[in-house]
Parts: structure tokens; sequence; C-alpha cells
């Protein structure tokens, strides 16, 4: 009787491993969650649902002596397309799970790649997590792209495939980004500054929330067409009495009135708005007035969340402070690096000091002398939007996660 159950039970758990296998990843279908180890003691689960990002997740041995081409191919299609935007307002994110149980080489990959280690996780005991056992993934490399929803696009593809999908959904150069200023007041205006404004639709429903910086500037960036989007903002208490609030040019000229309605004030974008706004680099030109007398001062948004990684376009921000140093040598810099508070206060301040290091090597790469470079880091110490309630935006945690570039006298 019990050879008979023996028999029945290895026949049924063949049965579940054939049908259990890598083609249970299918187009069309969601992305189960995981919950894997992303550091030596630490688990991490990740619901692609919850991340409204597409994600290509690379899948790869960490028992090989070198990482795998995989995981080269996938660290390159991230670098290419890691900053871009696409048609739904997604970002792209890259995942790495290694399989296997060489710790210290999973480490070192992650460090060759520059990888933080908040999207790239490691299965000690190898297929023991359910997301690995349920499709017990048996071969390396293996890769597959989920869109914004959690929705399996591809199933193993070729990265040119890969690459082909991003580049028809990427918004390279937008044209249809706009920019521009809220300023409030009765006989004299202010910018309305650090606050939320809400962006709907024709139909009237909020599909995006922007942050005003220390200026009242705002860029909004998405697929919709702007003339048929409406901005809004809250009663303010720095609305007050008979102010009225005016949208504005980024460099202050005032183009429109907002509408008063019950729960705050509303403007409806014109063709001629979408014209006359045009979308600004991500500075704060007049800090130079209102905080750093007789000091240059630059605002840059460098860096995606959590991560050290220079790209071009980032380097092509930091090269303007260093003509400056270089069109007057007289003039210091003094980095102050920043970071959200996405992690616990001790890895913020650390990556404060990484990201600090890592634009000091590139200046020092471009000739500037390191008597002229000073840095401080402040980690998530001093937010311009404060994340208490744990409910900020993308755009809020942009806002703290900056760069701020002081040059002064010598």
């Amino acid at each position: 009787m019990f050879s008979r159950l023996l028999v029945v039970f290895l026949v049924m758990l063949s049965f579940f491993i054939k049908a259990q296998n890598v083609t249970n990843f299918k187009s069309g279908t969601k992305a189960t969650p995981f919950f894997l180890n992303n550091s030596e003691t630490t688990f991490h689960s990740c619901t692609f649902t919850k991340m409204h990002k597409i994600v290509l997740v690379q899948i790869w041995d960490s028992n090989a002596d070198s990482a795998n081409s995989g995981l080269v191919n996938a660290y390159s299609v991230y670098n290419k397309y890691g900053k871009q935007h696409f048609k739904k307002g997604s970002d792209f994110e890259l995942v790495t799970i290694a399989v296997g149980k060489n710790l210290s080489n999973w480490k070192k990959v992650l460090e060759s790649f520059q990888f933080t280690r908040n999207q790239n996780f490691i299965s000690f005991d190898g297929y023991w997590d359910l997301y690995l056992k349920n499709y017990l993934i048996n071969k390396t490399p293996f890769s597959m792209l989920v869109d914004e929803t959690g929705t399996i696009i591809m199933v193993d593809p070729t990265y040119e495939n890969i690459e082909a999908w991003l580049s028809k959904n990427s918004i390279e150069n937008p044209t249809n980004v706009i920019s521009g200023k809220v300023m409030v007041g009765y006989k004299t205006f202010v910018p309305l500054a650090h606050r939320k404004i809400y962006v709907t639709n024709k139909s009237g429903d909020t599909i995006q929330t922007v942050v005003t910086n220390s200026v009242g500037n705002f860029t909004i960036k998405n697929n919709y067409p702007k003339n048929e989007l409406s901005i809004s903002v809250s009663k303010y208490p720095e609305i007050k009495g008979n102010d009225m609030v005016y949208l504005a040019t980024p460099k202050g000229k005032i183009i429109g009135e907002f509408n008063k309605v019950v729960n705050g004030f509303i403007y409806k974008f014109l063709n001629k708005d979408v014209q006359i706004l045009k979308l600004q680099e991500e500075t704060d030109p007049n800090i130079a007035v209102l905080e750093f007398k007789n000091k240059f001062f630059y605002r840059y948004y460098l860096f995606h969340s959590n991560e050290t990684i220079l790209h071009d376009s980032t380097r092509a921000k930091i090269d303007l402070v260093i003509q400056a140093l270089n069109d007057d040598p007289g003039y210091k810099v003094e980095i102050l690096s920043h970071a959200d508070n996405a992690g616990n206060p001790q890895h913020n301040m650390d990556l404060s000091k990484a990201r600090a290091k890592v634009i000091i090597e590139y200046m020092l790469l471009k000739g500037i002398d390191k008597k002229r470079i000073f840095s401080t880091a402040f980690g998530d110490k001093m937010p311009i939007i404060k994340c208490d309630d744990g409910n900020c935006t993308s755009s809020e945690m942009m806002l703290n996660r900056r760069t701020e570039f002081k040059l002064s006298r010598l």
C-alpha cells in the first residue's frame, strides 16, 4: 500500500515539476511578487503592480566567476533608457535576481556595475523563494519585461527586441512638456513655493501631482495634449484675504489668472499658454538672489533613488559648474549632497557621501584642483518637502534628492 502511494506521489510530483517551468511566464499575465534577500541579513519584497514602472527583470547565476553576458546587456539597456520617460507616464527600472549561493561574487558584481541593493536581490538557498520555486527558473540568464500595470510584456526576449519596444514607447524629447511659475498676491506678487499642484485632464480626473520649487516653478511631463489640461491649487495659508493666484512664465511674466473655486483655485490651459510655456532646466537661478548673495548657486537632480551613477545627462549639468570654475580661477565650489528619506538615516547619509565623492572624482578628472572642491553630506536631514506622513510623490522625493553647488571666492 505504501509503495503504491509513493508511486502516485512521485508521478504527481513529476507532473507538477513538468508543469511548473519557465513557460509559466507568459506574455499578458501578471508578474507575481517575490520576497528575497537584498543584503546579508535583510529581506525585501517586490510587487510589480505597486512599482508603476516598466521593469526589466534579469535572473543570473551568482556562482559564475564573472557577471553573465545577459547581465551586461541588461545593464546596457538600463543605462540607455533609465532616464527616459514613457508614454503612460512611467519610468524604466532594472531588477536583478541572482540564483546560487555565491554571496561574495554577488556583492562584487553589484559593486562593479555600481548597482545599489535596493532593486538587486539574491536567493541564498537556491530556489527556496516562492517566486523562483513556483516557476522553477532552470536557466540563466533569463529575463522578462513587465509594464507599469505589472503585466508581462515579453518573456526571455532578445535585447534587440527589448530595446525596440523601449524605443517605440519612450519619449526621448517630449514636445508637450511645459514649465511655468505660480504667483500669489493682490498688488504685489510672490512665488507659491514648495506646494502641490494637481493636474487634471479634460474629464476632471487628477492624473498627476507636481510640486513647485523654491521660486514657484513647476514642470509638467505627460503624454496628454496640454491644451486639454487644467491645474489647481488648494487654499494654502500663504494665500490670504484678497490674494489671487496667477500663472506666469518661469521668468515671472504673468500670462493668466486662476479662477477661484470652492476648494481653491483652478486654471485651464489655453493654446497660447502651451506655446509660451517652455521646458526649463532643473535649476533655481533666482536662489543666488534669494539666499546666496554674491555667490553662484546651482541646484540639480542628478541621481535616481538609491543610486550613485553619473549618466551622460548628469555629467552635462556638472560640466556647467566646471565651466564656471574654469572661467574664473578665483572661485571654489562646495557640493551640498542631499538624499530623500527612502532608506534609513545612516544609509541616506552614506548615500549622500558616496554621491559627493563620485562628483568630486569627476571634477578632478576634468582638471579642477582638489583644493577648490569642498563637500558636505546632509543625508535626509534637510528636506525641501517633509515626508513625515510617508505619502510623498516621486516629484517630492526628487526635490529632496538634490545636489547643490555653491560657488564662492577662495
